[in-house]
């Protein structure tokens, strides 16, 4: 039997504004992240994630990068195929065998191709995480 010994969430939406995140064709930019707890050994993080992308000029195509502290665990790629095009796509990511302590997970996003000036990460975006315990 498997618990959930810790969970977190990074939903940057708020009521004040749209959430909208530009992401320029120039840099990886963080859009999300949260710490979560690892307390025994053989415990798996399940990080789980939507995110919409949407380009104005050109065809996107992002790589969100998803960190344990500074190290890279995942990769996703989202891609539109026409202008205006707005994507939406889900993610699953699972951190097999995170060592005990504290981590700190981090969604960045960076736009691949460097046709369009910058994209726009919508609202619709969520990264959660939950830690999975063996019950002994």
């Amino acid at each position: 039997m498997k618990i959930i010994s810790d969970f977190n969430l990074s939903d940057p939406n708020n009521f004040s504004d749209n959430g909208d995140i530009r992401i320029p064709n120039d840099q990886s930019t963080i859009i999300a992240g949260f710490e979560l707890s690892v307390s025994q050994e053989n415990s798996n993080v399940v990080l789980k994630g939507t995110s919409g992308i949407q380009s104005f000029l050109g065809l996107a195509n992002v790589i969100l990068n998803i960190f344990r502290n500074n190290d890279i665990i995942g990769s996703v790629q989202i891609s539109t195929l026409a202008v205006n095009e707005l994507n939406v796509e889900s993610f699953n990511i699972i951190d097999i065998g995170a060592s005990i302590g504290i981590h700190t997970y981090t969604l960045t996003a960076e736009l691949v191709n460097p046709l369009p000036e910058e994209i726009v990460i919508i609202n619709a975006f969520t990264f959660t995480g939950k830690t999975i315990t063996p019950a002994f």
